[in-house]
């Protein structure tokens, strides 16, 4: 009995991995933030915003790995909870 092998499985899934580089997920979606910044500047400021740039989204996105990153480093080393 021949078994065939599923050779996709051992091919890299996109160009990153085939560099040897992995790409993070995303934490947050760029859409929503979008969308929550201009819905809060409408509010807040007197300025019509109707744009929001890739360096915004790519600042909050690195910011919101920061805090993550710093809760588990000071979460104490009982438990099983963050």
């Amino acid at each position: 009995m021949l078994h065939s092998t599923n050779q996709q499985d051992s091919h890299p899934k996109n160009s990153n991995e085939a560099l040897g580089t992995y790409r993070m997920p995303r934490l947050l979606s760029p859409t929503h933030v979008r969308k929550f910044l201009l819905e809060s500047a409408k509010r807040e400021r007197a300025h019509k915003f109707t744009r929001v740039s890739k360096e915004t989204l790519e600042h909050l996105e690195s910011s919101m790995r920061a805090k993550c990153l710093d809760l588990v480093k000071r979460a104490p080393s009982k438990g099983v909870t963050l």
